[in-house]
């Protein structure tokens, strides 16, 4: 004979809980200052069993929204506070599932193989940096392929449910992948991502600050004497606009022409070597004669070099972000720094129990650091003060100010009561 499942009684309060006096002396302020209530304290202050407060705190459906809203209200004035690592352990328990000795971190390649995305020394720097915080943080990493044979969105769900993988990063760049991921349900996931290749799902993101590297060379570029500043792009990466990299920087790179006098101002120049000739080069040189150049990764030395023009002697040239290990000076992007980071959204995310799209995704922004490189003039060490004969005799006393003895008319002050300029 099967029996019907019983169904637990809730108290609700009455009155007189909702009422009810803290000890003397008490007060939900002073409670809330000295130390936060368990649930068992706050059951005890508002009359109820224990059971019930657990429940109507975490949104149990078979607690009514009158009692749900009372014990809520109630534990913020007591100053409580949930503590997301238990909220997360509990919710593994009440799900019935094994509480995992370490947790896994998917990492979404769109790329038949990892090795593809990887052949650019970015992108291997961001995967040591997710990988090795991961590590830190307690967390394993799995590579999945989007482009692997037989593999897509359909086998990577099943994957991830079954192994009980929470955290996702898409890791850069994409090229149509992201149009797959759309086609899959993201609500039982935290995800992240570099820059902007990856369109959807809604996520946090994290990439370079690329406005603060324009201001930090330009500032460079002034300090060490330079006035004449030209700045060549690729117009691959102008029509792509890939990242909105390439519109972040020129658009910060006018604003500081602006703060130029108009004889200081040079039309960007859109070329690349092996896609512009260098004698369209030559020409831009020619005509608007600039002392240094603002490129992005200096392939424009190939150019300079063809041209039998020496840096800096004859011509300066700064990156915005330079190749790792090489000469040039500029900015390097901190790759590492930005894959830990990401990583550090997603298990930020995981220990809050905060899963699927974010309402108002987050986009955390990292500063490159600077490397003096041999392409760019020194700066010039300031001058010192140039010395004078000249001296300044100190001013009179108050004593002197209210009577002047003859004998002081008649003596005046020493040379040791003189002070050099």
């Amino acid at each position: 004979m099967k029996t019907r499942p019983r169904r637990s009684k809730i108290n609700t309060p009455g009155p007189a809980a909702e009422n009810r006096e803290l000890p003397p002396g008490d007060d939900a302020k002073s409670m809330a200052e000295r130390y936060m209530p368990s649930q068992r304290a706050i059951a005890a202050a508002l009359g109820l069993s224990q059971s019930t407060v657990s429940r109507a705190l975490r949104g149990d459906p078979l607690i009514s929204p009158e009692v749900r809203d009372f014990v809520r209200q109630k534990a913020r004035t007591l100053g409580y506070r949930a503590n997301p690592h238990i909220a997360s352990l509990m919710a593994h328990i009440r799900t019935c599932r094994p509480v995992p000795e370490r947790g896994c971190i998917a990492l979404i390649i769109d790329a038949a193989e990892r090795a593809d995305a990887l052949q650019l020394q970015t992108y291997r720097e961001q995967y040591e940096g997710m990988t090795i915080r991961a590590r830190e943080l307690g967390f394993s990493t799995t590579d999945f392929c989007l482009r692997a044979p037989g593999f897509g969105t359909r086998r990577l769900a099943r994957i991830l449910n079954a192994r009980g993988i929470q955290g996702v990063v898409f890791f850069p760049p994409c090229a149509g992948g992201d149009r797959q991921a759309e086609t899959m349900d993201w609500n039982h996931y935290s995800c992240a991502t570099v820059g902007a290749t990856w369109k959807h799902p809604p996520m946090d993101r994290v990439r370079t600050d690329y406005h603060s590297d324009v201001d930090e060379v330009m500032h460079g570029l002034l300090n060490r004497g330079y006035r004449r500043i030209g700045m060549v792009l690729s117009p691959r990466m102008i029509e792509l606009n890939l990242d909105s990299v390439v519109s972040c920087r020129e658009e910060r790179f006018r604003l500081w022409q602006q703060r130029m006098p108009q004889r200081s101002r040079i039309p960007l120049f859109p070329g690349e070597p092996g896609l512009a000739p260098a004698t369209e080069f030559k020409r831009w040189l020619a005509k608007w004669r600039p002392d240094v150049i603002v490129s992005v990764l200096g392939k424009e030395k190939v150019w300079l070099d063809e041209l039998g023009l020496k840096t800096p002697a004859d011509l300066g040239l700064v990156c915005l972000n330079r190749p790792i290990g090489g000469a040039l000076s500029g900015m390097e992007e901190n790759h590492r720094v930005i894959g830990a980071t990401t990583v550090d959204l997603v298990v930020g995310r995981i220990i809050n129990n905060d899963f699927g799209p974010p309402a108002h995704p987050r986009l955390l922004l990292i500063r490159s650091r600077w490397v003096e490189g041999k392409t760019l003039a020194p700066i010039p060490a300031p001058r010192a003060p140039t010395p004078t004969n000249k001296k300044i005799t100190p001013p009179e006393t108050a004593a002197d100010t209210r009577s002047a003895s003859p004998s002081r008319k008649d003596n005046p002050p020493s040379p040791s009561n003189r002070l050099p300029c």
